[in-house]
């Protein structure tokens, strides 16, 4: 296996089923020292210089929290788990159902945050407020918190996986 194939399989992910900004960061690592810091920063400045429609189709690869996980959105079922989606009353789902509609009809993609760094009612809080929010600020706002769940997602394969990660 190449250390590009390799790279796509340690990477591949860290942006949801997103294989184009890992191998444009793969280009831009090639040959440096691979490290965290290296790793979540050159994600950071790639996502960073996208167009706003770039930005927007990376949102659209995010699922609708509450919903249903695509099989291919292993990461997001886990993440999701952590937010304890499936221990709330249907009232409140259908709360948060209302309010990713509203978000949807207004953005035209999902609403994207990194759940392992809040509770299930600071999300409903946050959706609600983000509904109110200007499109390009939302754009914004929503690929801050790609780059949180980027981040985690990277951190954990450096533990999970570091002795491959010295082989890149």
């Amino acid at each position: 296996m190449s250390s590009y194939e390799s790279f796509l399989d340690l990477f591949g992910n860290v942006v949801e089923r997103n294989l184009m900004i890992a191998t444009l960061v793969y280009l831009k690592v090639d040959g440096v020292i691979v490290s965290k810091e290296n790793i979540i920063q050159t994600f950071f400045e790639v996502m960073d210089n996208l167009s706003i429609e770039n930005k927007v189709s990376i949102l659209r690869m995010y699922p609708i929290l509450g919903d249903k996980v695509p099989a291919s959105a292993l990461d997001s079922t886990n993440e999701q788990s952590y937010l304890g989606v499936k221990n709330v009353s249907q009232e409140t789902l259908d709360y948060l159902n209302d309010l990713n509609q509203k978000y949807l009809n207004k953005f035209k993609f999902p609403f994207v945050i990194c759940v392992k760094k809040k509770s299930f009612d600071e999300v409903l809080i946050e959706i609600a407020e983000r509904c109110t929010k200007l499109y390009e600020e939302e754009v914004s706002l929503g690929v801050e918190e790609v780059k949180k769940i980027c981040e985690i997602r990277i951190l954990d394969t450096f533990e999970k996986k570091e002795d491959i990660i010295r082989q890149l």
